[in-house]
């Protein structure tokens, strides 16, 4: 179109008049229409800082025609690097023009028909148009950056390190360029023009790290030239507890802008020394757990501490069995363990605790699984450990902290890891139980067997090798958690050649991370996670923007790029990885190169900042998530989303003490403001307690209306919750529930000043397990599917409880937290139904205590047959036959097939009696009419019988 349309961006018509406004005249109507006018917004924020992209936007008034509508040509001066260039669309909003919200303008419209529709109106096309971006390549110019680096005194800096860096524009700060050895007193680079400065890292320690002031490297070489100033020097002291060295005793060093310098941990004697620090004021804490004390450098402290020792007794152990006690607070930030050997009984001491309510202590012995007080083989049922004055005794112990493995059930897990066909030695082997988040772990030996000694429960099986975890499939080793095949195991039960291949496939991904273009700034440690049906892989970006993968097998990945750091958006794209690009796959991310949506989300009425504020944008014509994550507010109530592409968006903002709130029809073509403000509403309150009325911490709160999304609250140290952000016109269903507890549920609405609902959560019902193997008396003897069935009769009006479960391959069964039958309740009732002809078992009577495990076995047998013919029938019609014991009592029913056979397979009596019956006729065997005259049949006999005599 430039060949028949001027291009001007209206500067010739725009006139200015001093203290008003600008206008445009002296333009015609033909020099509209014979005129492709463009704008162009060199985009910067209010203060006029350039964001670095630039926005053009032309339009005609007359039609334009051809393929090609006209050229842009970019000039870009900036260092190397590809920018992008996007096409976009206009969004408008006018409503006078009809325009009330903002609205994409479609890229192509047809002039007006010649001649109206029925409606009088003369319709537009609107033509699809597909925008391809495009980009542009700087190559610029190198120079020379280099100078000289000696110490104080004149000796040469030899094997000093000189780094050059840049500036980070988008992220603030300095990145990483390049590196250089001082060689000969001198060091060089070469780069294109840019901003940069330089940092020297000394050889010998006891001179001054430097760094120059920041340059331009423009159309000339620069020279830097270093003196490595003297003065560095190491600061030393000792650290004593009540008068003794104490281990794991650490000194922190802070400068004087409260900066931590470093961590250095006391010696033998208690002593510690820093690296070389420069000339200035320090702070020096000892820091033992969550205990910190002021000391001073180059003398020697004292630090009065008051700490407490475990101790308790470990029975069942064999003599010379080692046993490992370990106890660990995260609140104290303290972990502490002991080997010790058992004579008979064990009795142990863990010393020098810092004072905690939380500390899970445990046992570890060979062959056994990691015992928990108390007495539990799940961390999450451990009993905490309260380490106080006010549960030690007069010497500062809490005592009693038994543990017990003179009868502990254990199942065993075994198998090889290998790779390339060649086991692997001294990996890690790792069992979980999905349910319970139990973990036992095991070294393989020197040809890469193990073996894992594990409560029964259910299991998957893993390796962690190389930064990726490698999981037990029954097929094949996989890399998917869910594709593992889960191991269930009961009491003494044995899995075996439950073998784990890391043999890993040969393909790699790389690539680079960086803002605002290809070759831009680099982005230092984004997570980069690639993940297909085959595997998955992950790592971080190096300083200078690049990562690497490797152990890829060939496939289709999703490769995920999350920044971490600022409030970028993730990014995912996809590759297919195949034999032509098994070792050069790359994908390149880059960041930064949209809009900014920020603002403050504040308490309305107050104005007061509302922190951790969840946010997150959508994108109206899609409905997808703009960046694929959320965002959260600071403590100042500030947010900030980047990496928005030009469109309309709807914005969800939402906290648990406030009603959410949402902006839609956002226009976001350029960096936005927008602040939201958050209503508290309308709330629920209350107290958690439990049936004595004591206090219960950490219970959820959940209130939620069908088919809405729920609100939650957790009850603090006083078992007070409150829900805040409800709707007074809605009923809410309200549950608290916290492990080991009853669930507790009420119903109410919610008011401006709050409805109390206050909940009692009963203790934790006791439970005992319930184990067996099921085998028959002939071959094959494992009766593997069997059907087992645990039920009881709770009393009077109450529904009875079952549960059901199945033999696996070993013929083995197992019930976990079955409840114990109260006062007036009926024994647990067993009913295996085995598969093909073996006979239903039922047993009666199963009593369960309180943390127990019962074992109820089953044999089968197999028996013999009763078999015969039924004659006599009517045409077509179904002929059922029955047995009886001698007794007279109901034993087995079956269906006649089209030529009148049955059988009846699994019978152990002495006798039987088989009566035939269809459509109203009925014949015992031997052709009597009832049953106490019915002939008695034997098992392995042939009973025939004829319904039309």
């Amino acid at each position: 179109e430039q060949e028949t349309k001027a291009i001007s961006d209206a500067s010739e018509y725009y006139t200015t008049t001093t203290g008003e406004a600008g206008t445009y005249t002296g333009y015609t109507a033909e020099v509209v229409g014979d005129t492709l006018f463009y704008q162009a917004n060199d985009l910067a924020d209010p203060d006029g800082n350039k964001f670095g992209r630039v926005a053009v936007a032309a339009a005609s008034a007359r039609a334009l025609t051809g393929t090609r509508l006209f050229k842009a040509k970019f000039r870009i001066k900036g260092g190397d690097g590809t920018y992008p260039i996007e096409l976009l669309k206009t969004i408008i909003e006018n409503p006078d023009a009809g325009y009330d919200a903002p609205t994409f303008i479609p890229v192509l419209v047809g002039m007006p028909a010649a001649y109206s529709n029925a409606q009088g109106y003369y319709p537009t096309p609107v033509y699809t148009a597909s925008l391809e971006g495009g980009s542009i390549t700087v190559h610029a110019p190198e120079y020379t950056i280099s100078g000289s680096v000696t110490y104080q005194g004149g000796t040469q800096a030899n094997g000093s390190v000189v780094e050059l860096q840049k500036p980070m524009a988008a992220a603030g700060g300095y990145w990483y360029v390049d590196e250089t050895t001082v060689r000969n007193g001198t060091y060089s680079f070469t780069e294109p023009a840019g901003s940069y400065r330089l940092v020297v890292h000394p050889y010998d320690p006891m001179y001054l790290e430097a760094t120059s002031d920041p340059f331009d490297l423009t159309a000339t070489n620069v020279t830097v030239d270093f003196t490595l100033a003297s003065g560095a020097e190491r600061k030393n002291g000792t650290v004593t507890v009540n008068g003794q060295v104490l281990r794991g005793v650490r000194v922190k060093v802070f400068d004087a802008d409260g900066n931590l310098v470093g961590i250095y941990p006391v010696n033998d004697q208690g002593y510690f020394e820093t690296q070389p620090l420069a000339p200035g004021n320090y702070t020096y804490y000892a820091v033992y757990g969550n205990q910190e004390h002021e000391i001073s450098e180059g003398v020697t402290t004292d630090w009065d501490l008051t700490l407490y020792s475990i101790a308790g007794t470990v029975k069942g152990l064999d003599s010379g069995d080692k046993v490992l006690i370990e106890a660990g607070s995260r609140t104290g930030k303290m972990l502490k363990s002991e080997v010790f050997t058992a004579g008979s009984d064990v009795e142990y001491t863990i010393a020098n605790l810092v004072p905690a309510d939380d500390y899970i202590v445990s046992a570890t012995t060979a062959n056994n699984p990691v015992q928990y007080y108390s007495n539990v083989t799940d961390i999450t049922q451990a009993t905490k450990v309260v380490v106080s004055a006010s549960t030690a005794d007069e010497y500062s112990v809490v005592t009693g902290i038994d543990f017990d493995f003179t009868s502990v059930d254990t199942a065993t897990i075994t198998g090889r890891v290998v790779k390339n066909s060649s086991g692997v030695a001294d990996i890690g082997v790792y069992a979980l139980n999905p349910s319970t988040y139990a973990i036992v772990s095991q070294l393989t030996d020197s040809a890469g067997n193990y073996t894992l000694t594990v409560a029964p429960g259910s299991y998957e099986v893993f390796v962690y090798s190389g930064g990726k975890a490698f999981y037990y499939n029954a097929t094949e080793t996989t890399q998917q958690e869910s594709q593992a095949t889960i191991l269930t195991l009961g009491a003494g039960g044995e899995k075996s050649s439950i073998d784990i291949d890391i043999t890993e496939c040969d393909c790699t991904l790389s690539g680079n991370v960086t803002y605002e273009r290809e070759g831009g700034d680099p982005v230092a440690g984004a997570l980069i996670t690639a993940i297909s049906d085959k595997g998955q892989a992950a790592g971080f970006t190096r300083r200078d923007g690049s990562y690497l993968l490797t152990g890829l097998c060939q496939g289709t990945y999703q490769v995920e790029m999350n920044p971490l750091t600022g409030n970028y958006a993730i990014q995912v794209k996809s590759i297919t990885i195949d034999e032509s690009n098994c070792d050069s796959a790359a994908v390149d991310f880059i960041i930064d190169t949209g809009n900014t949506l920020s603002g403050q989300v504040t308490e309305q009425g107050t104005g007061t900042p509302i922190s951790r504020a969840m946010l997150y944008l959508t994108d109206n014509s899609t409905g997808e998530l703009v960046g694929h994550r959320m965002y959260f507010t600071n403590p100042q109530g500030n947010y900030s989303i980047g990496d928005i592409p030009n469109g309309i968006y709807t914005l969800h903002v939402s906290h648990p003490d406030y009603e959410s709130a949402t902006v839609e029809n956002l226009d976001i073509s350029a960096d936005t403001t927008r602040n939201v403000t958050l209503s508290k509403g309308a709330f629920i309150y209350g107290k958690v307690q439990d049936g004595s009325g004591n206090a219960i911490a950490g219970a959820t709160i959940i209130a939620v209306v069908a088919g809405e999304e729920p609100s939650y609250a957790v009850s603090d140290g006083s078992g007070n919750y409150a829900i805040y952000g409800l709707d007074t016109t809605k009923t809410y269903l309200v549950f608290a529930s916290k492990r080991g507890y009853e669930r507790s549920f009420a119903v109410g609405s919610a008011s401006d000043s709050g409805t109390q609902l206050d909940f009692t959560l009963t203790p934790p019902a006791q439970t005992f397990a319930l184990q067996g193997t099921v085998t028959s008396d002939c071959s094959p003897y494992t009766v593997v599917g069997a059907g087992v069935i645990a039920s009881y009769n709770p009393g009077a009006g109450k529904p009875d409880f079952f549960k059901v479960t199945t033999t696996d391959a070993n013929g083995d069964y197992s019930f976990t937290g079955l409840p114990v039958p109260g006062t007036g309740a009926s024994d647990y009732r067993l009913v295996v139904v085995p598969p093909g002809n073996l006979r239903v078992q039922v047993r009666s009577g199963i009593e369960g205590t309180a943390d127990a495990t019962v074992t109820e076995n089953f044999e089968i047998p197999c028996g013999q047959s009763i078999s015969g013919t039924v004659t006599g029938a009517p045409a077509g019609a179904v002929v059922y036959v029955v047995l009886y014991d001698s007794s007279g009592d109901f034993v087995d029913y079956t269906v006649a097939g089209t030529d009148g056979g049955y059988s009846f397979s699994g019978l152990t009596g002495n006798s039987y009696k088989v009566v035939a019956t269809s459509e109203g006729k009925v014949k015992w065997y031997n052709q009597k009419d009832t049953i106490d005259a019915a002939d008695a049949v034997s098992p392995g006999a042939t009973a025939d019988i004829n319904l039309g005599s």
